[in-house]
């Protein structure tokens, strides 16, 4: 779902970033850009810790203070919260939330982006990766301005984001949680891979729990890294 709840105190993930992991990003670091795959770029310039990722359409940047007022107008679009658990964001909490993914990034390597139109900035959502606390897993997020829902840019971020914690972090899994009755949001999930596996209780709301596996997106989407100079 577009929307991720975790206490601000993260347990040791020790048995997912392994140290080949980390030594895989210290080599990576000699790369300035190179492909992924066919329409996305991973950019090794980093801002607290976060990679820019350039999609066909969109770009995934680091966060920036400056964002606040942005992301505070799309938080206040009517309806766009309807599937989140129950809250409001004010200019103070949106705030926190700019930082909070900062310091995810600074402590795993992965968090959410801020998604940018490239040919002007204009800051248009968020998505990625958070790890939660209450089930000790990685939960893929994604939330996008209404004006640009329905255009096949979330499935495009998510496919990014997963892409992502599968091939630089080495996840072995990655869930994503979502209202029952937010179609669309299922619906991206499927395209992208994601397998029903339960109804849970979280955050005061019931959710349906989806899952994909490493090993299930190479058979979906193929070898990752191909050209790497």
């Amino acid at each position: 779902m577009a929307q991720s709840k975790s206490s601000d105190f993260y347990p040791d993930l020790t048995g997912i970033i392994t140290e080949r992991i980390i030594l895989f990003f210290v080599e990576m670091n000699k790369y300035a850009n190179f492909p992924l795959r066919v329409g996305l770029k991973y950019n090794r310039k980093m801002q607290k810790n976060t990679p820019d990722l350039q999609t066909p359409d969109l770009l995934l940047r680091a966060w920036k203070p400056e964002d606040t007022q942005a992301l505070f107008t799309i938080l206040q679009e009517p309806g766009i919260l309807k599937y989140y658990p129950p809250t409001t964001f004010d200019l103070p909490k949106t705030n926190k939330y700019i930082d909070h993914q900062l310091n995810h990034w600074s402590k795993y390597g992965f968090g959410h982006w801020a998604v940018v139109l490239p040919e002007n900035g204009q800051l248009i959502g968020w998505n990625g990766l958070e790890f939660l606390s209450e089930l000790e897993e990685v939960e893929i997020a994604y939330l996008l301005k209404k004006q640009f829902q329905g255009r096949g840019f979330a499935t495009q971020i998510a496919n990014a984001a997963l892409q992502f914690g599968f091939e630089v972090i080495g996840l072995p899994s990655i869930i994503g949680l979502v209202h029952p009755d937010n179609t669309p949001s299922i619906h991206v999930l499927h395209k992208c891979g994601f397998v029903f596996s339960e109804k849970i209780a979280l955050w005061g709301i019931y959710l349906d729990r989806y899952c994909i596996t490493k090993e299930t997106y190479h058979l979906k989407h193929g070898p990752i890294f191909t050209d790497v100079k």
